[in-house]
């Protein structure tokens, strides 16, 4: 998850541009999430966890019978679940054959 706001120095009027990336999260309800969000996820501004959700509609197939259905992903998360962290600052990914040695 990134976000950047860029501002045009070429034009009179100065434009501010903003992209943002949330993987996982269906372009939709990408566009509902601004910068403002991914700085409270990011420094726990308005929540005590530093996790957002969004409602992801999509249709479903199962056994050629189609349904529509509502999930509720986590969209901007401030918690680092990817990684096993050794010490502040070095990680390894789960499942490293040197994690099972180095669990307190």
């Amino acid at each position: 998850m990134y976000s950047f706001v860029t501002v045009s120095p070429n034009s009179d009027k100065a434009k501010m541009k903003t992209l943002s990336k949330a993987k996982g999260v269906a372009k939709g309800a990408q566009k509902s999430i601004k910068h403002d969000d991914y700085l409270e996820c990011l420094f726990f501004v308005n929540s005590s966890t530093g996790i957002q959700s969004v409602d992801n509609n999509r249709i479903k197939s199962d056994s050629h019978q189609l349904s529509s259905i509502t999930q509720n992903k986590i969209s901007l998360s401030c918690l680092d679940d990817k990684r096993f962290y050794i010490d502040r600052i070095n990680s390894r990914a789960h499942g490293h054959w040197r994690n099972e040695a180095e669990k307190p």
